[in-house]
């Protein structure tokens, strides 16, 4: 996801940057640590779409295990997963190819995790 152009920033915008931001260095993370144990993420995976899906989702549930085990993984507080699955409600079906310029989908669920990142 792309983040707002610096050229026409407002404070909630700036927030959304930057909670963008934080998200993407966790993820980056994330990745980082599960391609140490699963060496299968260190380079192209030569399997059908479909299979390749069921392997990253796998993945991330052993990971998550493990960490649950080592016990460094907490859930974090006031986080309400049903909150989260209605940023993306009736986006799913709206994909465009154009990658020039953003889909009208794309944008819509920046601005709705605009708005979800500023609440309280």
């Amino acid at each position: 996801m792309r983040p707002y152009p610096r050229r026409s920033l407002t404070n909630t915008k700036r927030i959304f940057n930057d909670r963008l931001s934080r998200g993407c260095k966790s993820v980056e993370c994330a990745f980082r640590m599960m391609a140490s144990k699963f060496r299968i993420l260190e380079r192209p995976i030569n399997f059908k779409t479909e299979k390749i899906e069921i392997v990253i989702k796998a993945i991330c549930v052993l990971h998550n295990l493990i960490l649950v085990h080592d016990g460094t993984y907490s859930i974090p507080q006031g986080i309400q997963q049903d909150n989260i699955y209605l940023l993306y409600e009736d986006t799913e079906g709206n994909i465009e190819n154009n990658r020039t310029r953003p889909s009208y989908s794309a944008m819509e669920i920046r601005e709705r995790l605009c708005q979800y990142f500023v609440k309280p």
